[in-house]
């Protein structure tokens, strides 16, 4: 490929270095958001911007001024914790992507994890909830992992049964906010973010942000 991405890495600031080659050139820059996506769709962006005659400096130096979309690992410090909005949306892929960023991003710290239904999946719906749960349990270990929705009764099951014991379930979004609605009273340090838009986790971060 006439670009490259060479290496990306998480920051301690929540952003994510990355090293691009186009040809023989190597050059780094820091995207302000991470994900483990990004590194790839970032180079993607280079590769177009050369193909159109921008030049490969000002095509890195463009990715400095990249904003993701609203719930799409957005980072917000908020008092002596760390929320990850990744809500917009929901699949299994997507789930785990996200998952596994939240666990490359923060690997020392304590980690509280709010998920909701994947809907419009089909058939094999619970057999992804509960192995989501499995997954959850296996690859973040968190400090509580609550989950919002009907269908999320399965990702419940799936993380007790492998020994996630501080795991709960919640019939809506505003069933949790009645329990947490002082995002303080949640023991970790990260708290992250995921659903299908309908299960209204959006709004459980903007409850969060206004009250910081």
């Amino acid at each position: 490929a006439t670009v490259r991405l060479v290496a990306t890495q998480p920051l301690p600031n929540g952003k994510q270095s990355l090293t691009v080659r186009h040809r023989k050139r190597e050059l780094t820059t820091d995207l302000p958001f991470f994900h483990e996506k990004n590194g790839l769709n970032a180079a993607a962006a280079i590769a177009m911007a050369v193909a159109g005659e921008v030049t490969f400096e000002q095509a890195v130096a463009g990715c400095e001024q990249f904003i993701p979309a609203a719930g799409r690992f957005n980072i917000f410090p908020i008092r002596d914790k760390v929320l990850v909005d990744d809500s917009y949306n929901a699949n299994p892929e997507s789930m785990r992507a996200g998952l596994n960023s939240l666990v490359t991003a923060y690997p020392d710290q304590s980690k509280v994890v709010v998920v909701g239904d994947m809907l419009e999946i089909g058939p094999e719906s619970h057999k992804a909830h509960r192995e989501l749960g499995e997954f959850i349990a296996n690859t973040v270990q968190p400090v509580l992992l609550a989950c919002v929705g009907p269908q999320s009764v399965a990702i419940a099951d799936g993380a007790k049964a492998v020994g996630c014991d501080n795991t709960k379930h919640f019939a809506t979004a505003d069933d949790f906010l009645t329990a947490y609605r002082d995002h303080r009273k949640l023991p970790g340090e990260v708290i992250f973010f995921k659903a299908s838009n309908d299960i209204g986790l959006q709004r459980v971060v903007q409850t969060y942000r206004k009250s910081s």
